[in-house]
C-alpha cells in the first residue's frame, strides 16, 4: 500500500505498526475477520493478502493456496466458498483424517454447518468420509482429502512455480544429492502427524494431502503404492533427478514417523507428466 508507511518487502503484523498505521491495520483486520478469517498481513510476493485461520490460505484473486496442494478457484468450484476452502486447507495442513468436531474447532464454526460443507466437498470428490467406531454409540465421521481430488477439475499442483525456479538453478553432484535426500527425509519426519496403527491408510492420506493421488494395494508383506499425479511436475521437468531424490527422502521420512520399522523397498520414478511412480513398503506389525 503506497503512502501507508507500512514496511515494504516482508509481511506486516501488529508489531510493525504504531499510531495511525495500527488503527488502519485494525480496521483492515476487522474487515477481513468479517469474512471468517482470523488475521491478515500483506504478502510481499503476490501484492495481495495472506489470510490465516488455523490452516494457511493464500488469496490471490483466482488462486486459493492450501498447504501442500494448490487449489484454483473458479465461480463454479466448491472451493470458491470461503468455509469449504478453509476446511479443505485444514485437511491439507493436517495430512490425516479428522473428525467433524475437530474441523469445526479449527475453523470456529458449528459442527452441523461444518458437516454440511464437508458433505458438499464429498459430493464434489474433494474429500472422503470414513465411519469410525470408537467405544459405544454411533460410528463417527472422519474426513480426509480424496486421493482423486481435483480442485476446479484440475490435477493438483504443489507450489510448482517457485519449486521449478529452485530446481532449475541447481546442478547437484552426487554428494549434494545425498544431502537433498537427507533433507527430504527430515522434512518428511516433520510433516508426518505421528505413529499409526494403519500405515497404508496414513501413508495414503498424507500423500493425498500433498497432491500425489495415491492408489494403495495392500500385500501380505506391506503395501504397494502407485502415484497417479506428480504435483511437482513443473519442477521435475526442470530437474527430475533432484526432485525425485528429494521425494524419495520425503517418503522415507514419512515412514520413519508413521512406523519406524517400516522399510522403503521400492521407489521407481516415472516421467512427471505421465506420473505412475511406484512405491513399495515392507510389512509393519499392526498394519493389517
Amino acid at each position: 500500500m503506497r503512502g501507508s508507511g507500512l514496511p515494504v518487502g516482508r509481511p506486516i503484523c501488529a508489531a510493525d505498526l504504531s499510531g495511525a498505521n495500527e488503527a488502519m491495520f485494525r480496521r483492515l483486520q476487522s474487515q477481513v475477520s468479517a469474512m471468517g478469517v482470523a488475521r491478515c498481513c500483506f504478502c510481499p510476493y503476490r501484492g495481495s493478502f495472506f489470510l490465516e485461520h488455523h490452516a494457511s490460505i493464500l488469496c490471490t484473486g483466482r488462486m486459493c493456496k492450501a498447504y501442500g496442494v494448490d487449489t484454483p478457484k473458479t465461480s463454479s468450484d466448491p472451493l470458491s466458498d470461503p468455509t469449504r476452502a478453509r476446511l479443505f486447507a485444514a485437511l491439507g495442513e493436517l495430512r490425516r483424517a479428522a473428525r467433524t468436531s475437530e474441523l469445526a474447532d479449527l475453523v470456529g464454526l458449528h459442527v452441523n454447518g461444518v458437516r454440511r460443507q464437508l458433505e458438499q466437498l464429498e459430493r464434489a470428490g474433494l474429500v472422503d468420509r470414513f465411519k469410525v467406531v470408537s467405544g459405544r454409540g454411533r460410528p463417527r465421521d472422519e474426513w480426509s482429502i480424496s486421493p482423486s481430488a481435483e480442485p476446479a477439475n484440475q490435477r493438483p499442483t504443489g507450489y510448482a512455480e517457485l519449486a521449478g525456479w529452485l530446481a532449475r538453478s541447481i546442478t547437484p553432484s552426487k554428494r549434494q544429492l545425498r544431502e537433498v535426500e537427507r533433507n527430504g527425509r527430515e522434512i518428511g519426519r516433520e510433516m508426518a502427524p505421528g505413529a499409526t496403527d494403519d500405515l497404508a491408510r496414513s501413508f495414503e492420506q498424507a500423500l493425498s494431502a500433498l497432491g500425489f493421488q495415491p492408489s494403495i494395494q495392500r500385500t501380505d508383506g506391506g503395501f504397494a503404492c502407485t502415484l497417479r499425479n506428480c504435483p511437482y511436475r513443473d519442477s521435475a521437468r526442470a530437474n527430475q533427478e533432484l526432485i525425485c531424490t528429494f521425494h524419495r527422502g520425503l517418503t522415507a521420512g514419512l515412514l520413519d514417523r508413521f512406523a519406524p520399522d517400516a522399510k522403503l523397498t521400492r521407489f521407481e520414478p516415472h516421467p512427471p507428466d505421465r506420473a505412475g511412480c511406484l512405491v513399495g513398503v515392507d510389512h509393519v506389525a499392526g498394519d493389517d
